[in-house]
């Protein structure tokens, strides 16, 4: 696999992207053994639900990328006695329609509706006081000699 034009991949999905805060993009190789490369991406994002769905996007994109950039990238698995086209697929449950779904573009994800916005206010992170007090204590880390 191409590491540096997946990371360039990377890059072209998340920059620009509105989910995206700007802060972490990173592609790792977290192990390589056999025939199989495990790679890490970290990205960020302002909240929980937000990184929950700029993950997907990218999950999403770097895959399609794959399949259609370098198909042999990706890890060929053979199951044998599974069920042929004759067996019924499961059913899915219907869709209970609450009036409040997002469209468009934002279908599907966890922003962009009016719970979505509610969920994203319990996660507003550290407050001013706890910034600053993380600040003087990176001060003061800064301050003291290494021993």
């Amino acid at each position: 696999m191409p590491l540096e034009e997946m990371r360039a991949e990377l890059d072209r999905l998340v920059v620009g992207n509105e989910l995206w805060d700007e802060r972490v993009v990173v592609l790792q190789v977290t192990d390589a053994v056999g025939a199989v490369v495990r790679v890490r991406v970290l990205v960020s994002a302002k909240d929980g639900p937000t990184l929950f769905d700029l993950r997907c996007h990218v999950r999403e994109g770097l895959v399609v990328w794959l399949q259609r950039e370098h198909p042999t990238a990706l890890p060929k698995v053979r199951n044998e006695g599974v069920a042929g086209p004759d067996v019924a697929p499961p059913r899915r449950p219907a869709a209970v329609d609450d009036g409040v779904r997002p469209t468009g573009a934002q279908a599907g994800l966890f922003t962009g509706s009016e719970q979505a916005r509610e969920r994203s206010r319990a996660f507003t992170g550290p407050s001013e006081a706890e910034l600053a007090e993380r600040a003087r204590l990176d001060e003061e880390s800064r301050e003291q000699p290494l021993a």
